[in-house]
């Protein structure tokens, strides 16, 4: 029976893994579109050529992306911190509301300002997420089993890496860009 309980708890782990790591990437094939789409609202876009606005839309993808994993990285360290502190109760109840919150600032604001704050807010939180359940994965696991486990987590990131780019891109298309993070 405890075999099977720990099939089944590491079993749910893998779909969350899954489903964290396409969240983290679920954006990535509008990005650059929704940035560019935001930046000619601006009266700053107006007076530029289309080259030039090409070239300002490539510069703030870089910002935008690069200020997102700074965030990503600093909720990853934040939260692994916090799970040593044995609060997973914590972590459970408060991050996925928290990646919520920044994923619907993103999707109900609409601005720049909007994408680059609530995006970062959701990537802390949602590499944080991801850091707990690794490390949620590895107390469970005995110790001649961890490699194994670890192994099936990559896949499971993988898999969810594989699917973000389709369903992101689809939900795009079928509902816009904000509907993307809502």
């Amino acid at each position: 029976q405890e075999s099977i309980n720990s099939f089944k708890g590491g079993l749910f782990l893998m779909v969350v893994i899954s489903f964290i790591s396409m969240l983290q990437t679920y954006d990535g094939p509008i990005l650059s579109l929704y940035i560019e789409d935001l930046f000619r609202a601006t009266p700053a876009a107006a007076s530029l050529s289309e080259s030039a606005v090409i070239s300002e839309v490539y510069g703030i993808v870089g910002w935008v992306s690069a200020l997102a994993s700074i965030a990503a990285m600093t909720g990853s360290i934040a939260v692994g911190v916090i799970m040593d502190w044995k609060l997973p109760a914590w972590v459970w109840a408060s991050i996925p509301a928290l990646c919520g919150l920044g994923a619907l600032w993103v999707g109900l604001d609409q601005t720049m300002f909007g994408l680059v704050a609530g995006r970062a807010l959701f990537l802390f939180f949602i590499s944080g997420l991801a850091s707990a359940v690794i490390v949620i994965l590895g107390r469970m696991t005995p110790n001649s089993k961890r490699g194994a486990a670890m192994g099936w987590s990559q896949t499971a990131r993988s898999l969810g890496w594989s699917v973000a780019p389709l369903a992101g891109a689809h939900v795009a298309h079928k509902a816009g860009w904000g509907a993307v993070y809502i």
